[in-house]
C-alpha cells in the first residue's frame, strides 16, 4: 500500500499483521531486560553490595539509576519468527 505502518510491542496480532505484510514494523521493548535490571538491583542492594558512600541508606542517598534505558528492537518481517512465544 501507500501507508507504511509501525506498530509499537509484539502481541500475536501484531506479529500476525508483520508476518502478513500489512504492517511494516514493530517496536519490541526490551522486556527481558526489565526484568534483569530489576532484580540485580534489588538482589544487590538487598545484599548490601552497592556502597557508592557509607551509610548511603541511612543518609538517603540513592545509589541506583534514576533512568535504565533496557533497549528495544525493530521487528520486521525478516525477524518476526523470533518473537512468536511458545
Amino acid at each position: 500500500g501507500k501507508v507504511k505502518m509501525v506498530s509499537f510491542d509484539t502481541d500475536k496480532g501484531t506479529l500476525d499483521l508483520i508476518k502478513g505484510g500489512v504492517v511494516s514494523a514493530s517496536i519490541a521493548q526490551g522486556t527481558w531486560n526489565m526484568g534483569y535490571w530489576s532484580q540485580m538491583f534489588l538482589y544487590n542492594t538487598t545484599h548490601n553490595l552497592v556502597k557508592p558512600v557509607a551509610g548511603w541508606k541511612s543518609k538517603g542517598i540513592n545509589p541506583l539509576p534514576g533512568i535504565v534505558d533496557t533497549g528495544t528492537n525493530a521487528v520486521t518481517k525478516a525477524n518476526v519468527d523470533a518473537f512468536y512465544t511458545k
